[in-house]
């Protein structure tokens, strides 16, 4: 997204913004409507979809219920116990808690309709929730600071605005993948001075002034030494 004259900030999600300029090395430019730009929208809608799919891919690294294996038959008495993954139960805690804190705090502020949570379980009410949320994913931004209870209900309650629960929601698809598929996320671009994209820079400078071939390789090598 390029800057235009009603563009007066920077997208909020600073150096996760998913269309940040590398070239002057700052997020997005934005409105006044919205805190993050439309291509961190359009990741964070498509990411939070994905969280019921996540949900379930979590659910195939739990070990088998207690005396049944995978296939349903009586486990062995012989046989070890499988081990706890403690982690993946609370991811899947936390996805089904935040999703649902943010859904029913959109519904109160734009007059959807309530919908029953008593009783239902878990995979339901997260995927009720991501139905809610993903094509409203602007709407979730605007929020203003809610006091919610940010990852869990034994958490200090605190102000989380709307467009820092749309990353926290899109970093929890990244984190479920993180744990299911064993790697993390790749980044293209690490805050500080690249010698070689100053070198490229001095070469540029050197060639737009006119600098023979040989002052452009003493202004390269320059670069090069003070790195």
């Amino acid at each position: 997204m390029h800057a235009t004259s009603t563009d007066t900030r920077l997208c909020a999600a600073g150096d996760g913004c998913r269309d940040f300029d590398f070239v002057a090395k700052h997020s997005a430019f934005v409105g006044e409507a919205c805190p993050l730009c439309p291509e961190c929208l359009r990741t964070a809608a498509r990411d939070i979809a994905l969280l019921p799919h996540d949900y379930v891919d979590l659910e195939q690294q739990l070990p088998p219920s207690l005396g049944e294996w995978s296939d349903g038959q009586p486990r062995g008495s012989g046989e070890p116990p499988a081990p706890l993954r403690t982690h993946v139960e609370a991811l899947q805690r936390e996805i089904v808690h935040v999703t649902t804190t943010w859904a029913a705090e959109l519904r109160s502020r734009t007059n959807l309709v309530e919908l029953p949570t008593r009783g239902v379980r878990d995979g339901w009410a997260l995927q009720r929730a991501v139905d809610t949320l993903a094509p409203r994913v602007r709407m979730l931004a605007q929020l203003p600071p809610t006091a919610v209870f940010p990852t869990s209900v034994e958490d200090t309650p605190q102000d989380v605005a709307g467009w820092e629960a749309v990353l926290q929601l899109a970093e929890l698809h990244h984190r479920a993948r993180t744990l299911i598929l064993g790697r993390g996320r790749r980044r293209f671009w690490v805050p500080g001075e690249c010698w070689e994209s100053a070198c490229a820079e001095a070469h540029r400078e050197a060639m737009a002034a006119g600098t023979p071939s040989g002052g452009v390789a003493v202004a390269v090598r320059a670069v090069l030494r003070q790195g």
